[in-house]
């Protein structure tokens, strides 16, 4: 239960509503929502019969995003629902016991999914910018050595979250307001320093502002290859702007929606308390959470409003239609691929060359 801002006039009626409205009925619907568009996005990608490296970079956030929108669900929405339904009274306790679990993995989750959106980022100026280091550091190899080591990079940076939130779970039921673990918990500059600097910083503002980067750049090369229209760069930007529109998106989308995560990661330098009825950080937690989920339910609507191939292959699969024809295949981002003996090697055929 919220404690009472009584100096704002906020009661606790009034927050129970908001965490409700926003906690339990919006992010609740986001999250279901983005459940089924993400598995829709994942079965068209993983039906695709070649790979790229930006369709398994792509495959791993959707991954981590459906992760996210999960654990959101049962961490937030659930707990809120409590008030309403007498089935789920208690509800709030026992998500409370398991966050030693959930706080860790919607880390994990969080972390994949803001350096899987830079590694994409990469890629993607890789491809416009470096065409003689394309071949390796945009092959599927590289990409799938990337994605293995976002995730042990990861997994490590969760196994401090496992501690802070084991700690803090343990000072919440404590007896002893003397016990060293109880007096660690209260401890102001501990979660500024374990989490705030150490943690978030590597896990989210520093690939942030690298992704705003990286956007940047996007957005002055494309300018500037405009500006040669003959160069064999620039009619390969051409070809391919539908996904540099795209990734320039998803980027946006991704930066935005951390944002709120980043403030109440400063807000909280001061004041550590989000559990104040009518405090800032109050809201902003519960905002957070859902631009989380809008960020992690978003991903097919905006490779559908960019890809028309994309979006074509996605109506094909759900009438239950083949994709492709004659040993050739479609590639969900455009362009025909035919192909051959290893798999991992596709040689691209022209949308409008059907004799090789």
């Amino acid at each position: 239960m919220s404690v009472m801002n009584e100096t704002l006039g906020v009661t606790v009626t009034d927050c129970l509503a908001f965490r409700f409205v926003v906690g339990s009925v919006v992010t609740g619907v986001l999250c279901l929502m983005g459940f089924a568009a993400n598995t829709l996005c994942f079965l068209v990608m993983w039906r695709d019969r070649h790979s790229l490296s930006m369709s398994l970079l792509l495959e791993g956030a959707i991954v981590a995003d459906t992760t996210v929108l999960w654990l959101l669900f049962i961490g937030d929405s659930l707990p809120s629902l409590e008030y309403i339904l007498p089935l789920l009274q208690g509800c709030s306790v026992a998500c409370r016991s398991i966050r030693v679990v959930i706080a860790p993995m919607l880390f994990f989750s969080q972390t994949c999914v803001v350096w899987l959106a830079l590694a994409v980022a990469v890629t993607r100026y890789v491809a416009l910018c470096k065409p003689a280091l394309s071949t390796v550091l945009c092959s599927i190899q590289c990409a799938r050595r990337l994605l293995a080591a976002i995730v042990i990079a990861s997994v490590i940076l969760a196994i401090p979250v496992t501690f802070d939130a084991n700690v803090t779970l343990q000072g919440q039921i404590a007896t002893n307001k003397t016990d060293a673990v109880y007096m660690l918990s209260r401890d102001h500059w501990y979660h500024v320093l374990y989490w705030d600097i150490a943690t978030t910083l590597l896990a989210c503002v520093i690939p942030l502002l690298v992704i705003m980067y990286m956007a940047g750049k996007l957005v002055v090369i494309l300018g500037s290859l405009r500006k040669i229209p003959c160069s064999p760069a620039a009619e390969y930007a051409a070809q391919n702007s539908h996904l540099t529109h795209m990734l320039l998106a998803l980027l946006v989308i991704v930066t935005v929606c951390y944002m709120p995560t980043v403030t109440l990661t400063a807000l909280r330098w001061t004041d550590r308390q989000t559990d104040t009825c009518g405090a800032l950080q109050y809201y902003l937690h519960t905002i957070s959470r859902l631009f989380l989920a809008i960020n992690s339910s978003t991903k097919l609507f905006v490779i559908c409003l960019f890809v028309d191939t994309f979006r074509s292959n996605l109506c094909m699969h759900v009438r239950g239609q083949h994709v492709g024809k004659n040993g050739e295949n479609y590639s969900v981002f455009g362009g025909v691929y035919r192909c051959g003996r290893d798999m991992s090697e596709m040689t691209l055929i022209s949308q409008t060359d059907n004799t090789a």
